[in-house]
C-alpha cells in the first residue's frame, strides 16, 4: 500500500475518505456485514458505516480493532494505522465552521485536489431561436 500523505499533499479530509474506503474494502473482503463488525466490536452498525464513509474521524484504536477482526497484518496494517493517525489532524481554518459541515469537507478536498474540472453549459436548448427573433 502506498503512503497516503506526502508532505502536505493530502488533507486530513481526503485521508479520512481513503481510510474509510479501505476499511470498507477490507470488511467486504473478509465477508462481513457492518452489523457483524459492530457486534464483534461492541458498537453500533451506524458507527461502522460513518467510519467507512468518513462522516466521523476514526480513532486509531477503532482502526486497530477492525484490522484485527479483518486479519490484516504486516506493512498494510502499519500503513493503515499511520493513515488513521494522520487523518486525525486538523484541516485548516474552516474546521472551526461547525455550522456548515459539508462546506468544510468540500473545501479541504478542493485544497488537496491536483485538478479541478468545471463543466458549464453555454447553450440553452431553444434559446438560439428566440435570440434571433428578438434581434430582428
Amino acid at each position: 500500500m502506498p503512503s497516503y500523505s506526502k508532505a502536505g499533499h493530502s488533507s486530513p479530509a481526503l485521508l479520512r475518505r481513503r481510510l474509510g474506503s479501505e476499511l470498507r474494502r477490507l470488511r467486504e473482503k473478509a465477508g462481513l456485514t457492518t452489523e457483524e463488525v459492530a457486534a464483534q466490536l461492541w458498537c453500533s452498525s451506524s458507527k461502522i458505516s460513518r467510519l467507512q464513509t468518513a462522516r466521523v474521524t476514526a480513532m486509531p484504536r477503532d482502526v486497530r480493532d477492525m484490522l484485527e477482526l479483518y486479519e490484516v497484518t504486516g506493512q498494510k496494517r502499519e500503513d493503515l494505522l499511520r493513515l488513521a493517525k494522520q487523518a486525525r489532524q486538523k484541516d485548516a481554518w474552516w474546521n472551526s465552521r461547525r455550522d456548515v459541515p459539508d462546506v468544510r469537507t468540500f473545501m479541504s478536498l478542493e485544497k488537496a485536489a491536483h485538478l479541478i474540472c468545471i463543466y458549464e453549459s453555454l447553450i440553452i436548448p431553444g434559446c438560439c431561436r428566440s435570440r434571433h427573433t428578438l434581434g430582428s
